[in-house]
């Protein structure tokens, strides 16, 4: 590695548990926390030094038009978004080039429940923050249980109902630029049942022109026991839209931030989207340490995507989606003398059907039909894994096999392509010493295959590509980190190589300026990661400090004669300080700062993105116990960045720039029933 630097990670306040500020009968504000529950409860999820339990005050603040907010303070994390809730892309250690549109090689689970597709993109929409408690993102190749997590793993969920009694919460949040947010959630139990429920409703004008975004969601969520069996059932709805303003040049983002492409505002670039997600979810004890779990999901998404920045490279896609799928898995656990043995074996199955209708734009206007395909995929994922632990030794084994087929009729052309990816099996090993009661550390060697998707299989021409090839991921890490049950911080360090064959890149042609995908070579992953949270109290104040710093140095080599040449899109340098101060009864002060270095923008250019540092100002203020007024003040010098970073864009036009300074202004509401329902 070539970052031997020496840095302490405070893993989070209390690791498995949240922080929330809340308000007692007194009035006083103290820290509340709940067990993290992302799943139905697996056992013991071994804490580490690539994980990253986000800060549940994090998905409380900021404007919560996404995640993002949240997402972009985790080390390795690189979330980037036109405007409030517009289009977004996920990146996690350099896997952006994949994705220069869109979320793929991420594995993304809520709850139970995946919402990665079987092609391996990801709609990462669907998580409104007002379905989000609990946030784990995994840095590294994901654990084998999840399936073929190749670029990282992200898994959200909700918190349980209140034991006793009910609880409702409303927030309401309004901004600069038409921005504002309505949202209300309730729940309950009463005895073995359970029920939540929750709608949002979200719209935003857009700092530039053709940037608007809206959405509207709605989910129910119910709980049961019956004999030794828990279950969950999940329901949600939602109808989103967000428009595409395009690229800007450097000259043209620097003298008119606001503006958009002609050509989009004239075809009214946009998606439109409609989705529908539920799924079910059960587990069975089988005997004293057995437990069995299964799990089924459907989705449906209807999409409407005029799309392009000159009449040569645009269109209009119609795109429906179904999607299936479903898990099972058996674990346990038991002790022979010091050593403590766990298990686990299971499947998951996902199946996709894409049906695609493409128009071309003549004179702006929707012409014929292009493209007219159907996709089908299978993904089969078979996981198994063993670990030993023994005094101050901890020994994981585990391995995933997964298989992809796809079918794809061409119904213009009236041909057929079949292809299959895999059988691919790829180990996991890990070795986890523990020096003192808190100080540990570890290796880790893990492989995955990251594969293509449906979009990276038709390009913008519709024409199926048989010889893409998935990507093949190699990850060496070790760590530095302490136990977070041991004391009130904690310490984490993480480096890593991660190795790429076969990466998959866009490849724009030069004639007509159509985007398809090939293989560009291998790509070399060097990186460090690093966090400290740590929080302090005297008598009724309460001192919180974050802290996070990202080295990455990717780089491509396409063949043995060429030179290594930068991963466009991908941050070498990243570093966050987030100071925060609580005062019982009365509220808190939160003050931010994120530097960004320089960024490289293409393969074959030497165009750079400047750096910038952004920081931010958030206030709250409790009149009373159910009651939080705030105000949140982004980018607060002012400066002048990209929210989104188009990568390898023939025109060059690689920006599109962020909001000045902005106020956001809001307020939350709750309120619980002092009695048991029922």
């Amino acid at each position: 590695m070539r970052y031997l630097l020496l840095t302490v990670h405070l893993t989070s306040f209390l690791s498995w548990s949240h922080v929330f500020a809340q308000t007692d009968s007194t009035g006083a504000i103290g820290l509340r926390t709940f067990t993290v529950r992302p799943f139905l409860p697996y056992t013991r999820d071994e804490p580490d030094a690539a994980r990253t339990q986000v800060d549940s005050t994090l998905l409380a603040g900021f404007e919560r038009s996404s995640l993002r907010s949240a997402l972009v303070w985790v080390p390795g994390v690189q979330m980037d978004e036109r405007g409030r809730g517009g289009s977004s892309r996920l990146s996690i250690r350099g896997s952006l080039l994949r994705a220069p549109f869109g979320v793929r090689g991420v594995k993304v689970y809520m709850g139970p429940f995946p919402l990665t597709l079987a092609d391996g993109s990801t709609p990462l929409e669907l998580l409104d923050p007002m379905l989000v408690d609990q946030l784990i993102v995994d840095r590294q190749v994901g654990d084998p249980r999840f399936g073929s997590s190749p670029s990282g793993l992200v898994r959200a969920g909700l918190e349980l109902p209140p034991a006793e009694g009910g609880v409702l919460q409303a927030e309401a949040l309004g901004g600069p630029f038409g921005y504002y947010r309505l949202g209300v959630r309730g729940g309950a139990m009463s005895g073995h049942q359970g029920v939540q429920a929750g709608a949002v409703h979200q719209r935003n004008d857009g700092f530039r022109q053709q940037e608007s975004t809206a959405r509207d969601q709605v989910f129910v969520r119910t709980l049961w026991r019956h004999k030794r069996s828990t279950g969950e059932a999940f329901l949600t709805w939602q109808q989103a839209r967000w428009d595409l303003p395009g690229g800007l040049d450097s000259l043209t983002a620097a003298q008119e931030p606001r503006s958009a492409r002609p050509f989009a505002q004239l075809i009214d670039a946009h998606v439109a989207k409609q989705q529908l997600f539920g799924g079910i979810a059960v587990e069975s004890p089988l005997g004293r340490m057995i437990i069995l779990r299964t799990g089924v999901q459907a989705q449906r998404i209807n999409k409407r995507n005029p799309y392009g920045n000159s009449p040569a490279a645009s269109g209009d896609k119609e795109e429906r989606i179904t999607a299936l799928g479903g898990r099972m898995t058996v674990e346990g656990h038991h002790s022979t003398g010091a050593v403590h043995w766990a298990w686990h074996a299971g499947l998951e199955v996902l199946a996709e059907r894409d049906r695609l209708d493409e128009y071309a734009f003549t004179n702006a206007e929707r012409d014929t039909l292009r493209v007219q395909a159907d996709t089908r995929v299978g993904n089969l994922n078979g996981f198994a894994g063993l670990s030993a632990s023994w005094a101050r030794i901890a020994l994981r084994l585990g391995a995933v096999t997964e298989r992809t087929n796809y079918d794809h009729v061409d119904l213009l052309r009236t041909t057929q392509a079949q292809t299959s990816v895999g059988p691919a099996a790829s180990p996991m090993a890990s070795w986890e010493q523990r020096w003192t009661r808190s100080l540990s550390t570890s290796v880790r060697y893990a492989t995955s295959v990251s594969r293509p998707t449906v979009w990276e299989l038709l390009g913008t021409t519709g024409a199926f590509n048989q010889a893409l090839l998935p990507e093949r991921v190699q990850e060496l890490q070790v760590g530095v980190f302490t136990s977070p049950d041991s004391m009130p911080v904690g310490m984490s360090l993480s480096l890593y190589r991660r190795w790429v064959d076969d990466l998959i890149v866009a490849q724009v042609d030069a004639a007509d300026g159509s985007v398809g995908y090939t293989n560009a070579g291998k790509a070399l992953l060097d990186g460090m990661e690093a966090e400290a949270h740590g929080t302090a109290t005297r008598d009724r104040w309460t001192y919180q400090l974050a802290w996070f710093l990202t080295f990455q140095n990717h780089r491509l080599k396409r063949t043995d004669t060429l030179p290594e040449r930068a991963v466009p899109g991908v941050v070498p340098m990243q570093m966050g300080l987030r100071a925060r101060v609580l005062r019982a009864g009365t509220g808190q002060v939160e003050f931010g700062l994120r530097l960004l270095d320089a960024t490289p923008l293409c393969l074959n250019c030497g165009d750079i993105a400047p750096g910038y540092l952004i920081a931010h100002l958030r206030v709250g203020w409790l009149p009373n116990a159910d009651l939080e007024v705030f105000a949140h003040v982004e980018n607060l010098f002012n400066a002048d960045y990209s929210g989104f970073l188009q990568v390898d864009d023939p025109g060059r036009r690689y920006f599109n720039p962020a909001p000045p300074v902005g106020l956001y202004a809001g307020l939350r509401w709750s309120f619980r029933t002092p009695r048991k329902w029922g």
